[in-house]
């Protein structure tokens, strides 16, 4: 299982305590971040963030295989429409199921870009604890901790920066890594592409609900 520092500090927010915008890191290549399609857990309206579960079972539903088909080949349309060759895209992906359908469904639409997938714990669910397995009623309480800075860690849910410090770890290698001309591609879940976003936009990890939410199987390039 993916580890995380739970330990966070102030000093590690992109706002300071002067509450001035941080420089938000650079990129070195275009970079997407895809959330997966429509899961059987959205239809049930559960709350799956159990690696033990989810990186088996609740998979993609009928509309979200084809919400991932389409992400595709939106995608495809912006990289041909490219001033810049592409020369490789590499779609990462968390390692869950949905994602990992999400990913070789958005793969498929992608011909004839050379496209590798590969997986990663680092970009899966955040954990959502003890509302693990329950009605996504409960994001709406775990939101409002958020938006008050406070770390709800008696239910074991993971905070944001802790969510924001493994994904962003990850997508700065991932970017260092990728050769001329690359594209990276980070499919995961709702919570964990908004974290990762406010590092990019320059906003603390704790107000990633300030960003417009991330529909299933929305396409979105990193600033």
């Amino acid at each position: 299982m993916y580890e995380t520092d739970s330990k966070a500090t102030m000093s590690q927010q992109p706002t300071g305590a002067d509450g001035q915008r941080q420089q938000p890191p650079r990129l070195k290549h275009r970079c997407f971040i895809v959330r997966h399609g429509q899961s059987i857990a959205n239809v049930q309206g559960l709350i799956v963030s159990d690696p033990a579960v989810g990186c088996h079972d609740f998979g993609l539903s009928e509309v979200g295989v084809e919400q991932a088909l389409e992400a595709g080949r939106a995608l495809k349309t912006l990289l041909t429409q490219s001033a810049t060759p592409v020369t490789a895209l590499t779609i990462h992906t968390s390692d869950f199921l949905r994602t990992l359908q999400t990913a070789h469904h958005l793969a498929s639409e992608l011909v004839p870009f050379p496209v590798t997938v590969t997986s990663t714990p680092a970009l899966r669910e955040r954990a959502f604890g003890d509302y693990n397995h329950t009605s996504v009623a409960h994001y709406n309480d775990v939101w409002a901790h958020d938006a008050a800075r406070v770390c709800d860690a008696q239910t074991g849910v993971e905070s944001p920066e802790d969510v924001r410090r493994r994904a962003v770890a990850f997508v700065m290698q991932a970017d260092e890594d990728a050769g001329e001309g690359e594209v990276c591609v980070f499919v995961g879940h709702g919570d964990t592409l908004q974290i990762l976003q406010t590092a990019f936009e320059g906003i603390s990890a704790w107000d990633h609900r300030t960003l417009p939410p991330l529909g299933t199987a929305e396409v979105r390039e990193l600033p």
